[in-house]
């Protein structure tokens, strides 16, 4: 065979071998392989205090890897259940209900917490773990025994801002007509109960109303429990996990109450 034949020869074998492969110039793609039978993973939620069940609860199994989730709810035995799960290597979970918190992971407890799914696996026994919040609640009276209506109260407790620790709030309420507060879903920590009477922004008539009056504007002074003017003398308040402290009540006795008037400048144009 001479050389011009060799080399026609070669041509030929190289235009036919795509087209053997499936490969040849406006063929259609080769289809990808199909997903894996699916799986199933179901498990429990409980109260990391009491160890009980959960109901309710709302569970979502994540796949990060590939952007898509699966959500349920708990049963009243705290159970739950995800069918038709897609195989993967790396599914994680998350849980919350109302009146319970949740841990935030810490750094590479995703890793270690990675929910395997195999092709028809049935995954089992996954315990998830809520802790219950918090209530701290009392009455509002005055001198003489009264209910005092309106009145805003705030748990407070030291936080990291800034640089410091600063004592910030933390969930607040407002008392009703029987001077009763409730301040709820607190998680475990110590806390300071602050009362902010309205009355203590202004006196009688309001904000920018002179009254004549025969005696002295009076008002409900802000007080820190048990009935301190200033932080430093507030008692605080242990509160554990799910715990319920009753029993924060005020007495509270009006003050008299000042007004100033004046006049702001600007000392560059003076």
């Amino acid at each position: 065979m001479g050389l011009t034949q060799l080399l026609a020869s070669l041509v030929i074998a190289a235009a036919l071998l795509p087209a053997q492969v499936g490969l040849r110039p406006g063929a259609p793609p080769v289809p990808a392989a199909a997903p894996g039978k699916p799986g199933s993973v179901e498990g429990t939620v409980l109260n990391s205090v009491t160890s009980q069940p959960i109901k309710k609860a709302t569970v979502t199994l994540h796949n990060p890897r590939q952007g898509f989730a699966y959500m349920a709810a708990t049963d009243a035995s705290g159970q739950f259940r995800f069918d038709s799960v897609q195989p993967g290597s790396f599914y994680t979970s998350t849980v919350e209900c109302p009146g319970y918190t949740r841990d935030m992971p810490r750094r590479g407890v995703f890793q270690q917490n990675a929910i395997p799914v195999a092709e028809e696996q049935h995954v089992t026994g996954v315990s998830l773990k809520l802790t219950p919040l918090g209530v701290i609640s009392g009455k509002v009276l005055d001198d003489s025994g009264d209910p005092i209506p309106g009145v805003r109260v705030e748990a407070l407790r030291y936080m990291y801002q800034m640089g410091s620790m600063q004592l910030r709030p933390s969930r607040t309420a407002v008392t009703d007509d029987r001077g009763e507060y409730r301040v709820f879903d607190l998680q475990a920590d110590r806390y300071y109960i602050h009362l902010l009477p309205q009355t203590s922004f202004g006196g009688r008539g309001g904000p920018g109303v002179r009254m004549h009056a025969d005696r002295p504007d009076e008002a409900y002074p802000s007080l820190y429990f048990p009935g301190s003017p200033e932080p430093a003398g507030a008692t605080p308040t242990e509160l554990k996990a799910g715990a319920e402290i009753d029993g924060m009540d005020f007495r509270v006795r009006k003050v008299r109450v000042y007004h100033l008037r004046g006049k702001a400048v600007d000392s560059q144009t003076q």
